[in-house]
């Protein structure tokens, strides 16, 4: 059997979960590359920074529709 592992990055957000209700209250965001400067920016505001990455240097309609859900 042939398993496909596929992880379709272009239509999710690494930290929207968790950073969801801070982004909502602000109706801003801050938009990184990489999960690194996510994982960063909440050791460094206590998980008060309303911070999202995009696994890679573009965004998709995808991740901009998960945004524009919260009034961003």
């Amino acid at each position: 059997n042939e398993f496909d592992y596929s992880f379709s990055t272009g239509a999710v957000l690494y930290g929207l979960y968790e950073n969801k209700e801070i982004i909502s209250s602000t109706n801003k965001v801050i938009i990184f590359e990489g999960e690194k400067s996510v994982m960063k920016a909440d050791t460094m505001f206590k998980g008060k920074c309303p911070a999202v990455a995009t696994y890679g240097s573009h965004i998709t309609v995808n991740q901009i529709a998960l945004l524009q859900q919260l009034n961003v």
